[in-house]
């Protein structure tokens, strides 16, 4: 069977198309699979030179190089054709290709994906991020408002012991001094007391003296 080949859009006017070479497999969710066609799967982009692009799937980003193909292809569509005279029959229809692009490079993506983070999630990041710091400064703040009025307590506790200190050395002094002034009453009393027992022995010889006179 001959199939014709034909481009219905003119000598050197087909559109450019390019191959784009990943290492790995694109997975489509199931939610997708029955509705393939103009289903966008990434954005291709070109940043800065001619020569590399950037392919982005959902949160994951390529980075490629357009490199030249060895020969040339053509990208194809079939039509099916049919007379008037073969429309009763099926297996008669004829086939024609038509020319609707030509592949001269491919965009040869080699290396890992990197992670993306997306904006919104960079926003949430960022939110959670202000709120942890509130949180950790609120923190903060109790942990130090706690340790002022813990050192406040400890400066009163050492105020009070400090005069505790001082009254017990003022008590000490008034013991000490009671101390003394007991032991020089009781040296005056024991003092008095050897005056007493001499003055007792001193009446004795005087009596003795005396009787002794009168007996004479």
């Amino acid at each position: 069977m001959q199939i014709q080949v034909k481009c219905s859009c003119g000598e050197e006017k087909c559109p450019e198309w390019a191959i784009l070479e990943l290492q790995g497999v694109v997975e489509v969710q199931p939610s997708f699979k029955d509705r393939l066609q103009n289903l966008q799967i990434g954005t291709l982009c070109r940043p800065t030179s001619q020569e590399n692009y950037t392919f982005t799937v959902g949160y994951h980003e390529l980075t490629g190089t357009k490199m030249p193909l060895k020969k040339p292809m053509l990208v194809l569509k079939k039509i099916k054709l049919s007379t008037e005279e073969e429309k009763g029959d099926i297996n008669s229809t004829k086939v024609e290709l038509d020319v609707i692009g030509v592949i001269r490079q491919r965009i040869l993506f080699k290396t890992r994906p990197k992670a993306l983070i997306s904006k919104k999630f960079m926003w949430l990041l960022g939110v959670a991020r202000n709120l942890f710091l509130d949180g950790v400064m609120v923190l903060t703040n109790s942990i130090k408002t706690q340790l002022n009025a813990a050192t406040i307590k400890v400066d009163t506790l050492n105020t009070t012991l400090d005069t505790i200190k001082i009254e017990r050395d003022n008590l000490k002094e008034k013991m000490d001094a009671m101390k003394a002034s007991t032991n020089f009453e009781v040296n005056k009393s024991m003092l008095l007391e050897d005056n007493v027992k001499k003055m007792k022995t001193l009446i004795m010889i005087l009596r003795a003296l005396v009787t002794g006179i009168v007996a004479l």
